[in-house]
């Protein structure tokens, strides 16, 4: 699956480490031409920094996705991640009648929340707007706290594989035909993701760090996603991605620079063909 051009609708932290700024250049390295439309550029990202300065462009994109169609530019897939206001759902569907070739994957990052809350300036209409937007995906990935906003099911961290699947399912339910639930595992010693699809759950693992690293979410939805595009296989696209995260912050753990990210950088030449 070679030359492939994606569209990945998200932010821009300018500082921090995350959304495009992982997304452009990882998927870059793998080979795929990647368009970005910012939902909107922030100073930096919004975990840990004061005086965050936000610039949102939900009513200047349709006029972007207008001269694209007018240019009779496609995509072969679309990733969504922070997109942090419901108009841009809106985007996203006009996208996916409009810009996509036919059977592009649709592929959404639903990013809202993480240990059981809300991101700040986020609330339940966000929420229900999330829940609409999953509905125009293939593919979604949720934290476990996004996956239990979705499905309406109260957070704990001692869940059970049993709940596990009870929420995939009731994700699902919201039209996907694939959740990844990302940052779990069924043995503590490992960290990855639990995919759910056609019925069935598979479990990818990684060796698990001590600790807590922004951008990780967004490093691990940008390599499942360029690893789907080259090999249409979801569970290989799953471990990849676990295996591409752990390595990572087992590189930032070695070679800390800051307390705002993970040294992604450090691995990119691994992901190259």
């Amino acid at each position: 699956m070679s030359n492939k051009r994606i569209l990945t609708f998200q932010d821009i932290s300018c500082v921090g480490q995350c959304s495009i700024t992982i997304a452009l250049p990882v998927l870059s390295a793998m080979g795929i031409e990647t368009c970005i439309l910012p939902s909107m550029i922030l100073s930096t990202h919004t975990g840990g920094f004061k005086n965050v300065v936000k610039r949102d462009f939900a009513d200047t994109l349709p006029e972007f996705c207008k001269s694209w169609q007018d240019n009779n530019i496609t995509f072969d897939a679309l990733y969504t991640g922070y997109l942090g206001n419901r108009k841009h759902i809106e985007t996203v569907e006009f996208i996916k009648n409009n810009l996509l070739k036919e059977g592009a994957p649709v592929i959404i990052d639903p990013v809202m929340g993480d240990h059981g809350k809300l991101y700040s300036g986020f609330d339940d209409d966000y929420v229900n707007a999330t829940r609409e937007l999953c509905s125009h995906a293939d593919i979604i990935l949720p934290n476990l706290t996004e996956a239990c906003l979705l499905a309406k099911f109260p957070y704990r961290e001692d869940l059970t594989e049993q709940d596990y699947f009870f929420i995939l399912m009731k994700c699902a339910h919201l039209g996907p035909k694939t959740v990844i639930l990302t940052g779990v595992s069924d043995d503590p010693e490992y960290t990855g993701a639990c995919v759910y699809k056609d019925g069935s759950i598979f479990y990818a693992r990684a060796k698990k760090y001590p600790g807590s690293f922004a951008g990780t979410g967004d490093l691990f939805a940008s390599v499942f996603t360029g690893t789907y595009l080259k090999t249409d296989e979801i569970f290989k696209s799953a471990q990849a991605a676990a295996d591409y995260v752990s390595n990572t912050i087992g590189e930032t753990i070695k070679n800390p620079t800051n307390d705002y990210g993970v040294r992604f950088e450090l691995l990119l030449k691994t992901l190259v063909d």
